[in-house]
């Protein structure tokens, strides 16, 4: 699941960067934003479900428990405020990268007047662990082909807080046929052309069931026992014209005459 913030929230601009890339058969400019956003450490289970269980625990000793009501600003909405570590040096980094983000930036006004760029990429994700189950995460989004305007509204928050939502891509779910590459695939294919045909479904056993039913009957017989068909007399050549030539030593007073 993509780390996503569906609602607006105040996320902090660390630094900016303007530069030119290739695109299509010109150039065209384009921004990396350096961002980090507090959350919950529940959000963590978005970039990936064992992550939280990694970084965070819950509360299991009276000791835990009394250190974490001396926190300020203790998060009730975790099951788990507590670091498994203190030995992880922060920020962590993640090797994990998105693209194809939508990027809604509130100028105040909320709905259309907000200011919306596509085809965002979100890469370079880090996380920095508090107790008390607040968790920093850091990340770099990159924008292309992207004009002036743009430029110069984002520029306005370097070091400060602007206001923005990020949505992943949605991906097409395709309907599953049931029927593909299951052992009834090819009865319900039968089934299906027999009700158009209205024609009984063949199922591909009619010759064995035939036999089955012959052999209960008595009627399967060895091949030794089967009658053969009777043989077909030759014709006789007596009517039939010779083809051969005839000597003259052949030739009769009778042919003479004729």
């Amino acid at each position: 699941m993509p780390l996503e913030l569906p609602t607006i929230t105040p996320v902090k601009l660390l630094s900016i960067n303007v530069r030119t890339e290739n695109h299509g058969d010109g150039l065209a400019r384009a921004i990396d934003l350096k961002c980090s956003v507090k959350v919950p450490n529940t959000k963590l289970d978005e970039i990936d479900p064992f992550l939280r269980a990694m970084l965070y625990k819950a509360v299991e000793t009276e000791e835990e428990q009394a250190q974490q009501q001396e926190l300020p600003e203790v998060e009730k909405t975790t099951p788990t405020p507590l670091l498994r570590s203190h030995a992880v040096k922060w920020p962590l980094a993640l090797n994990i990268e998105y693209a194809g983000y939508q990027f809604d930036l509130d100028r105040g006004l909320g709905g259309s007047s907000n200011m919306v760029v596509g085809e965002v990429s979100l890469n370079k994700v880090s996380v920095t662990g508090m107790e008390g189950g607040t968790v920093e995460i850091g990340f770099r989004l990159q924008m292309s082909n992207v004009g002036d305007d743009v430029i110069g509204k984002l520029s306005s928050y370097i070091k400060s807080e602007m206001h923005i939502a990020l949505s992943a891509p949605k991906v097409k779910q395709e309907a599953i046929d049931g029927t593909q590459g299951h052992p009834g695939a090819v009865a319900a294919a039968a089934a299906d052309a027999a009700k158009k045909t209205d024609e009984p479904a063949r199922t591909g056993h009619e010759a064995g069931d035939t036999l089955a039913a012959n052999e209960k009957a008595g009627k399967n017989k060895p091949a030794s026992e089967v009658p053969k068909p009777p043989r077909k007399k030759r014709a006789s050549n007596v009517n039939k014209p010779s083809l051969k030539p005839r000597r003259e030593s052949d030739v009769t007073e009778a042919d003479l005459t004729h």
